[in-house]
């Protein structure tokens, strides 16, 4: 037997593995429970798997069909009757192979989930600290956006982290493939590339590999025009948000005032904390007792709260990409306050709150 499996740190360790792998059998549980609620927030996740069963009828096509016109088992009502879909291609494909495998609302719920677990424990690898899977796993922000509504944003987080993962262990064919597959999950994963001018190594081979991954996208391009559609005007849903720079301009008389506030601060928060660790950073280059490069490590995550604030369309699940974005700063008590901070999102707390009170 190992010395440092007797020592007391090494009994320490061990004790806090086994706990931090209790603690998340419970949450599975618990969330595995959840999925089975029916969503009550969106229908997104029966317009994803209709889409993804309508592609083994019409591959690339489905782009330019409406969901009257999917004729598939899966689909019977969506919100948008006339919206087509708008999701890249790693998404349509991954929904696509989920409806094989997957059969119910249910099972891709728990599919989604499962996803989330995976992120959970790449989170706690990268920062170097197990109880990160539980605070991130057994945070409101995934439990209810993923869990019961089933929001595709997990899947686009999973393939964020395991880009940054690659980035971090210097695997740069692994990374450049997950950038290409992660911008096609959604396009936002591209805000990471201010990370990659200090982390990766652009050599030919690696933009091969990054061009290839698009391959699927330039197969869609010749059968619909689904890339053309996201530059037209009035295309995309527009709506008032709490995230906006200003929350208050049309405020939905449906949001209680409360609500609006609690979401407005949340996002302002989590900017203002990255901001601040960007000008800490800065500071601290300036007195030779830091890289001035290291900024850049904050300059995707604060770019994807710009973009969230400006958005006409931004969605609460969302921030779900928050944390996979957080966990590339380098400063640990940044990373782990933003981390933490993200996992909170105020509409996931009060429907949570909700659930739990009856």
């Amino acid at each position: 037997m190992s010395s440092a499996m007797t020592s007391p740190a090494g009994r320490a360790r061990e004790r806090t593995g086994w706990l931090v792998i209790s603690l998340l059998a419970v949450i599975a549980a618990f969330r595995v429970y959840l999925c089975v609620r029916p969503p009550v927030e969106t229908s997104d996740l029966l317009r994803n798997a209709a889409y993804g069963e309508a592609f083994w009828r019409y591959q690339f096509r489905v782009y330019d069909l409406v969901p009257g016109e999917l004729h598939g088992e899966i689909f019977h009502s969506s919100d948008w009757p006339t919206h087509t879909y708008d999701y890249p291609a790693t998404s349509l494909l991954f929904y696509a192979l989920a409806v094989k495998l997957f059969h119910s609302v249910t099972s891709l719920k728990v599919a989604l989930t499962s996803l989330d677990l995976v992120s959970s424990l790449v989170i706690a690898r990268l920062v170097r600290n197990p109880w990160f899977a539980v605070i991130h796993f057994g945070g409101p922000l995934g439990v209810w956006w993923v869990s019961v509504e089933g929001q595709t944003e997990s899947v686009i987080a999973l393939m964020t982290l395991l880009c940054v993962l690659a980035l971090r262990r210097n695997r740069q064919l692994a990374a450049f493939a997950g950038l290409g597959l992660a911008i096609q999950t959604k396009g936002l994963p591209v805000l990471l590339l201010p990370a990659f001018i200090t982390r990766a190594n652009f050599k030919v081979r690696n933009l091969l590999v990054l061009a290839a991954t698009f391959i699927p996208t330039a197969i869609a391009l010749t059968q619909g025009s689904y890339v053309a559609r996201m530059f037209r005007a009035g295309y995309k849903p527009t709506g008032p948000h709490s995230f906006r720079w200003n929350p208050f301009i049309d405020r939905p008389d449906s949001v209680p005032f409360a609500l609006t506030i609690a979401e407005a601060a949340y996002s302002y928060i989590l900017l203002s904390v990255a901001v601040l660790g960007a000008v800490w950073v800065g500071y601290q280059a300036a007195r030779g007792r830091a890289l001035l490069r290291n900024i850049l490590d904050y300059v995707p995550f604060v770019l994807l709260l710009v973009w969230f604030k400006q958005a006409a369309w931004t969605q609460h699940w969302y921030f779900i990409l928050a944390p996979a974005f957080a966990v590339l700063i380098r400063q640990p008590r940044v990373r782990a306050a933003l981390i933490v901070l993200a996992c909170l999102e105020p509409r996931a707390c009060l429907r949570l709150w909700e659930f739990f009170a009856g």
